[in-house]
């Protein structure tokens, strides 16, 4: 049987601008780590793979969140 543990997280926001940017930065970077990781344990072939994330870049794009 498996166990859940509480955990404790304490998080503090930037104030700067620079801040800001540097966190939505590293949470991107986060994001598009485990997209790729997920992508990468689909059965199925690297072409079709590949198509998958191409489409998540174009659906990113045209909702505003990626140059």
């Amino acid at each position: 049987m498996k166990h859940t543990a509480l955990v404790r997280v304490t998080a503090a926001c930037p104030t700067s601008e620079r801040g800001r940017e540097a966190l939505a930065r590293r949470v991107a970077e986060a994001h598009a780590e485990l997209i790729i990781s997920r992508i990468q344990t689909l059965n199925c072939p690297d072409a079709q793979k590949r198509a998958v994330l191409e489409s998540v870049i174009q659906s990113v794009r045209e909702r505003g969140g990626a140059p």
